[in-house]
């Protein structure tokens, strides 16, 4: 789930591989996919939880299904490019502890 939407396989992996176009949904998705793939493997979701609802929250705040097209210098969009860097800071293991460097699902 991203947001408020259910996504199968198949559309993951479609955003996965959309270029963001500087569309700071899609910046945002692709940063939140691989970090809750990292909690169902096994990582420590304490550090970034409230980053993954606050995240969740943003994309719920659209109806249908991404992209969104949501301008990287919208306020919005500034609130999920922010949210994505800091999802991707863990995703590379910055808030993990020595040794705990969540897999990576790329």
């Amino acid at each position: 789930m991203l947001g408020s939407q259910t996504y199968n396989m198949t559309e993951l992996l479609a955003i996965l591989n959309t270029p963001s176009g500087g569309d700071a949904s899609i910046i945002l998705a692709k940063q939140l996919i691989a970090a809750k793939l990292n909690i169902a493997n096994g990582s420590d979701p304490t550090p970034i939880s409230s980053t993954i609802t606050h995240a969740d929250s943003l994309l719920s705040m659209f109806s249908g299904k991404l992209p969104y097209h949501v301008g990287r210098s919208t306020p919005i969009g500034r609130m999920m490019v922010r949210d994505a860097d800091r999802l991707d800071r863990y995703n590379n293991g910055e808030y993990c502890r020595k040794g705990d460097v969540p897999p990576s699902p790329r």
